[in-house]
């Protein structure tokens, strides 16, 4: 069950999924628990407590801007988890802040006396342990900055130059240039494949070529790469509502063009995508309107009728219901639909124009007029 309010819905954006709280700790508690939360609080102390016993212990300048680098870093990553949702760069940065601190602890500090460095260190009995201990604190940058310097290539710059192609993409699909698009878009997903975001852009590039394609085979290969790459989408982030909202989709539209046995594939894909969103009113909606397409309207109601009882305010489910109404000779049903669109959202045209034409169909043609107006006066 989604811990989101439904009507938030109302005031955020429309058709927009509600799946993650912008507070990574509100989000774990809700994903993993208390258990889960309190662990990863638990965490977050140990590193300020052994970055703070180092900060105390160290006397070398360069090893104390070092700790106080970490501390700000894991500073900035706590501010930023507490207002943002988290990315996967975000997780590596943690992770690598974590293991250099776990490095720190496992050396030995100023105030080592040379006797313990002995006893602690058997195999290096008979050597200097002062030298010993500037060499491994030397490793040690050594080996950090590499780390460092890696991890900032491949979880940010890669993304940058995956944001690149991307934007890219997006400017040659303007010009209808789709080959090049797709090879811009294949550039990102091979420069960030960790990002979910890339394969969707992808897929929805080849799903858009579908249309303009008259041989059945260049169709089905577009359609089956578009699955493919969703499939990889949701593998990165088995989470997302959108992945496989849009895995439906696209198996929904190889049904109408090809092959119908997809559709069966689409269904689920929605059925998918509803229990990770449960609340997602416009999603069931879409689920329902892909029922009616395939003439099962008893199914189409009832998911309609769930979508209102998760929430009688939204005036799209109202759409929906009316035009469902309309396809099943229902035009008394339909004309109240249409008219509590129109009372929740006046704007939508769309509700006159049904509204008249389910009139119309009762013979009801001065009540059909008015409706009617407003919507060739729109």
């Amino acid at each position: 069950e989604s811990v989101y309010p439904v009507e938030l819905s109302h005031i955020y954006l429309e058709k927009h999924t509600l799946d993650e709280a912008h507070n990574f700790v509100l989000d774990l508690a809700v994903t993993t628990g208390l258990l889960g939360t309190a662990a990863f609080l638990l965490l977050l102390a140990a590193l300020y407590y052994y970055l703070a016993r180092h900060l105390r212990q160290v006397r070398s300048p360069p090893e104390q801007l070092l700790i106080i680098a970490l501390l700000a870093a894991l500073s900035g990553y706590i501010a930023e988890q507490f207002f943002g949702i988290p990315q996967p760069a975000d997780q590596v940065q943690f992770w690598a802040i974590a293991a250099l601190t776990l490095a720190l602890s496992a050396l030995p500090h100023d105030e080592a006396t040379p006797d313990a460095l002995q006893r602690s260190l058997p195999s290096l009995r008979g050597t200097d342990p002062t030298a010993w201990n500037v060499a491994a604190r030397g490793s040690l940058a050594v080996t950090g900055s590499i780390l460092i310097i890696a991890l900032i290539i491949y979880a940010n710059v890669n993304v940058v130059r995956a944001d690149i192609y991307l934007t890219k993409a997006q400017n040659l699909v303007e010009r209808q240039d789709v080959p090049d698009a797709v090879r811009s878009l294949q550039a990102a997903v091979n420069a960030a494949p960790y990002h979910g975001t890339f394969y969707l852009s992808l897929a929805q590039t080849y799903t858009g070529l579908v249309n303009n394609m008259e041989n059945n085979a260049d169709k089905e290969r577009l359609l089956r790469s578009a699955a493919e790459t969703m499939e990889k989408a949701e593998r990165v982030e088995p989470l997302n509502t959108m992945y496989f909202r849009d895995s439906a989709k696209i198996y929904a539209l190889w049904a109408q063009t090809l092959d119908k046995s997809k559709a069966v594939q689409a269904d689920d894909y929605y059925r998918r995508a509803t229990l990770l969103s449960p609340n997602y009113v416009d999603l069931m909606n879409e689920r329902a309107r892909f029922r009616a397409s395939w003439g099962d309207y008893t199914s189409a109601l009832a998911i309609l009728q769930a979508s209102l009882d998760r929430d009688q305010e939204w005036p799209f489910t109202y759409y929906d219901l009316g035009k469902l109404y309309q396809q099943m000779g229902r035009q008394a049903d339909a004309t109240i639909a249409y008219q509590q669109t129109i009372s929740l959202r006046p704007g939508e045209w769309g509700a006159y124009l049904g509204l008249a034409e389910s009139l119309l169909a009762q013979g009801l043609p001065e009540q059909a007029l008015s409706p009617a107006q407003t919507y060739l006066q729109k």
